[in-house]
């Protein structure tokens, strides 16, 4: 594959934000379970900050990510969307994926879905596996040495990701309360609560 052929590739799959607003069986907790699983569990190789909100995730992420950074520690950043490139989505010490690290990111699909039940979960989506990717991408480079800075965007996708490494991820930055339709709760339940207790700030 080129560069090109990957990216085609990742976007032949389905684009669950093509279509908004979202209904809430599209938060689907198990089928990003089996996703990550199938990626070897990289989200329990280092702890990381969720942020989860309607506005400021990515400037909310890169002021943290900076500060994190300036304290001496090794940072990794997951970013949704891009502005010019794919590769501005994961980064580790605010430098980009490189070109053959994607490719090899995304030729290695195939081979991470055969361990994927497909019938049990449906496809997963464009989404996903940009998020599993980010992981494994981060788990591999630097594991424990690594502090993660990852914005949620939309409601829900915090809570469904954010459960999956059980008290690694000490602080997120709740959403609005106008998200409760679709992801239930309030802010303060969705940041905290469903959490599982761990530590919350409340935008």
């Amino acid at each position: 594959m080129d560069y090109q052929q990957a990216l085609d590739y990742l976007y032949s799959f389905p684009d669950s934000e093509a279509k908004l607003p979202r209904s809430p069986a599209e938060f689907n907790l198990p089928q990003t379970s089996a996703l990550l699983a199938a990626f070897g569990e990289p989200q329990r190789a280092f702890p990381s900050v969720v942020i989860a909100g309607s506005k400021g995730k990515g400037s909310t992420a890169a002021l943290l990510e900076a500060i994190a950074r300036a304290a001496g520690l090794r940072t990794g950043l997951w970013t949704s969307p891009h502005l010019h490139s794919y590769r501005e989505r994961i980064q580790v010490e605010r430098t980009p994926i490189s070109q053959a690290e994607l490719i090899a990111a995304i030729e290695s699909i195939p081979a991470r879905l055969a361990g994927f039940d497909r019938q049990r979960y449906g496809e997963p989506t464009i989404f996903q596996l940009g998020f599993a990717i980010a992981l494994r991408y981060f788990a591999d480079r630097v594991g424990d040495h690594l502090d993660q800075l990852r914005p949620y965007g939309g409601a829900g996708q915090h809570i469904r990701k954010d459960r999956l490494g059980e008290g690694r991820h000490p602080e997120a930055r709740c959403p609005s309360d106008h998200h409760s339709a679709t992801a239930g709760g309030n802010g303060d339940d969705r940041a905290g609560g469903r959490r599982g207790g761990r530590a919350a700030v409340r935008d």
